[in-house]
């Protein structure tokens, strides 16, 4: 991406989390030039329509909370139907302990979805 790299998430309680990474490595998103600030939100936009053309989500969620890592990256998150009411609309990380269980990336389970949404994004940056 013309912002640096996308990757899915290790962790895929919902599955398509993925990560937008910076590239120049920034801790804020104010270290960005203008130029590059807009690259980066703009590809942001780009794995959120990835994930509504590879999945059923209904939304996307877009976070970058700098608090956890000193490496700027913007976690997008599909957002699902099928999710408890409760939290359909709160942030993933708001999710009372009872349905906070994560799933781990697994080739087995998610490498498909990874692979759609890759091919996805490919097309649409070199189309």
């Amino acid at each position: 991406m013309s912002s640096g790299g996308a990757v899915v998430a290790d962790n895929q309680r919902l599955p398509g989390h993925s990560l937008l990474l910076a590239d120049p490595v920034v801790e804020h998103l104010t270290d960005l030039s203008y130029g590059d600030r807009s690259r980066l939100l703009s590809d942001m936009a780009l794995i959120e329509e990835a994930l509504h053309a590879c999945t059923d989500a209904f939304w996307g969620n877009h976070e970058i909370l700098g608090n956890g890592d000193a490496a700027l990256h913007a976690n997008v998150f599909p957002r699902f139907g099928e999710e408890p009411e409760q939290c359909r609309r709160a942030p993933v990380w708001a999710y009372p302990s009872e349905v906070r269980a994560s799933e781990s990336f697994s080739p087995a389970k998610h490498g498909d979805l990874r692979s759609r949404l890759a091919t996805y994004l490919i097309h649409r940056l070199n189309g």
